[in-house]
């Protein structure tokens, strides 16, 4: 009984963390290779924003309907079903013409939603007594499979093209598929702990989401943290390129920027949740963001891997804050779900502005000042609703 309760955490473990790696790599390598992207499709600044945009519109649009249908399905075969539509996505982006490019972005983006919603739930409800560790693991894992492929992704499309190049986290969504589907093999789970298919079965509160300061407080910053996050992974390498980096440098600071951010998502989790208040941490990495972004502009080319790598580290400690207050603003798991609905929801749909916006005041003026005032702006509102939701308060 001990050993197969053991096994099966082994396995849920795994399984998070085999699908966590694939849900930011096939997107974030995209800004690497965006330049190639625009000459084979003939794009302007302002319609290669957009390819920034979809993933962030996928993201909000589902997330609305991804405790529906984890209700109906299981959370378990709502993952597993997600990963299939990463895969098609995958396959459509890198073999269509623009249209279908962007289809295919839309269905990966619109597949990995439902793991970004799902997870923190899940991993409240198998990991109870170790959700600072496994959430802070969750983290790292997207962002060390990200920073790996973003390190070979220009040299790589140089040899072999961008499309080619795009399809290759297939791999590791292959693997996370077949470990997440020996799940579905051991009927006794079901008989032992929590079942992990029923995730969002507990008893369901009365809690409005909608009606709560706090939960607005910590959806605002959600959704400042991620413009902040993917105007850079899609503006950032052209930028750089644009300042005469050559697109296997920019590549390696990209993948410097994605690993610093492993460090800090999985830090953050831990060290947070043990600290009587956030405001602390909110206060420091905002002041800290402040400096880095500064650095990015006015820096020499000589420092860009420096503020290139604490650029991560900040986007890791947002991202570690916001997940973190999924779970510790909440009193059960149906309660973190809805609150990461709502933050993901409206969080991304916002937040889809800020790529469109970088890349686009550069297309309009030639210069990136106007961009980077945008990112400042940002980053102040980003300050203010990161010390709402700091409130030592949970959300009734």
């Amino acid at each position: 009984m001990k050993f197969l309760n053991r096994y099966r955490s082994w396995v849920i473990f795994l399984g998070i963390v085999l699908v966590s790696a694939n849900l930011r790599m096939p997107i974030t390598s995209v800004g690497i290779v965006l330049s190639q992207i625009q000459a084979t499709f003939h794009l302007t600044e302002v319609t290669a924003s957009l390819i920034g945009v979809a993933p962030l519109v996928a993201f909000g649009l589902m997330s609305t309907f991804v405790p529906t249908i984890s209700r109906r399905l299981g959370v378990k075969h709502t993952i597993l079903y997600s990963l299939m539509v990463i895969f098609l996505g995958l396959f459509l982006r890198s073999f269509s013409d623009f249209l279908g490019f962007m289809v295919g972005t839309f269905l990966l983006a619109a597949g990995i939603q439902f793991p970004n919603v799902l997870m923190p739930s899940f991993i409240k409800e198998n990991f109870p007594a170790q959700v600072g560790l496994v959430t802070g693991i969750y983290s790292a894992s997207m962002n060390l499979t990200s920073s790996i492929f973003s390190q070979v992704t220009g040299p790589i499309s140089l040899a072999i093209g961008w499309r080619k190049t795009l399809i290759l986290p297939f791999i590791v969504l292959v693997a996370a598929v077949l470990v997440w589907s020996l799940q579905f093999f051991l009927k006794d789970w079901e008989d032992h702990g929590p079942s992990s298919d029923h995730v969002l079965d507990d008893p369901i509160s009365n809690t409005n989401m909608w009606r709560s300061p706090l939960a607005w407080m910590i959806t605002i910053f959600m959704a400042l943290q991620s413009l902040q996050y993917y105007t850079a992974v899609n503006w950032f390498p052209v930028y750089f390129m644009d300042r005469g980096v050559t697109i296997e440098n920019s590549s390696s600071l990209m993948a410097l920027m994605q690993l610093t951010n492993i460090f800090a998502s999985f830090a953050a989790p831990i060290i947070i949740a043990r600290a009587k208040s956030s405001r602390p941490f909110v206060l420091a990495a905002c002041l800290f963001a402040l400096i880095v972004q500064c650095g990015l502009i006015f820096g020499p080319n000589q420092l860009l891997w420096f503020f290139a790598a604490m650029f991560g580290v900040n986007a890791g400690c947002f991202f570690g804050l916001v997940t973190l207050w999924f779970t510790s603003r909440t009193k059960s798991a149906h309660d973190a779900a809805q609150l990461s609905g709502m933050c993901q929801g409206v969080g991304y749909l916002l937040s889809a502005v800020g790529p469109f916006l970088f890349g686009s005041l550069h297309g309009w003026t030639g210069h990136w000042m106007l961009s980077w005032t945008m990112m400042f702006i940002n980053l102040f509102v980003l300050f203010v609703s990161g010390m709402g939701a700091s409130q030592n308060k949970i959300i009734e």
